[in-house]
């Protein structure tokens, strides 16, 4: 383990996977409303709240609508754009991408969130990103309930293996199992990490959970 002394040096940013072409939900997942934001704008926001700096955006499928939707949405120094076009490929390939963008910018780790989840509070992206600074593992992986979930902690050492998988053979939840030895399990106060919106009803529970939790603006 790292000792804490060293995390002011660590530079750990994040990636949002936000390629996929949302054909089980009928309509682009991207820009569908989640409050007062669409559902790639709120998935922003929890890294922005988290303090996790830059950000990677990987799009894909309609990345030109959604770029001009979103406009100075997806502007800034915090952001970096890049574009996924084998996006049928799946989502390692997109992870592909992304990890080539962020290992240029010499970061020694990644926090990897999915688009469909907007709802995962930003404490639990500080909280991966905190175990990858402190050097628990090459992957770390939130836990609820026995199970594992999103966003993933990837630290830089992993980076070359990640950009060598087929896309076409291997999915990256197929290589952490392969590595037991490199992963730290965080448990996490929250089964968010292990839902996702695929389905237009999975949208609306989420929407539902979101409006019942979420806090009410002062009068």
């Amino acid at each position: 383990m790292k000792n804490r002394g060293s995390e002011a040096t660590e530079r750990i940013v994040g990636l949002l996977l936000a390629a996929g072409a949302s054909r089980r939900m009928g309509r682009l997942k991207q820009l569908l409303p989640f409050g007062q934001e669409t559902v790639l704008e709120a998935s922003l926001r929890r890294y922005r709240e988290a303090e996790i700096r830059p950000v990677v955006v990987v799009l894909g499928y309609e990345a030109e609508r959604i770029r001009r939707t979103l406009g100075p949405a997806l502007e800034g120094a915090d952001l970096r754009v890049v574009i996924n076009r084998e996006h049928e490929q799946g989502m390692l390939r997109s992870v592909q991408v992304g990890i080539a963008e962020v290992a240029r910018m010499h970061a020694h780790g990644v926090v990897l969130g999915l688009v469909d989840q907007p709802f995962v509070p930003a404490e639990v992206f500080r909280q991966v990103r905190d175990a990858l600074r402190e050097g628990k593992a090459g992957v770390v992986l939130p836990r609820w309930g026995g199970r594992r979930g999103h966003p993933i902690g990837l630290r830089a050492e992993l980076f070359g293996e990640v950009l060598q998988l087929n896309s076409r053979a291997v999915g990256l939840n197929a290589w952490i199992r392969a590595h037991p030895e490199r992963v730290w399990e965080l448990p996490v106060a929250t089964d968010a990490v292990l839902q996702d919106m695929d389905l237009p009803e999975e949208y609306q529970e989420a929407l539902r959970r979101w409006i019942a939790t979420a806090p009410k603006e002062s009068e």
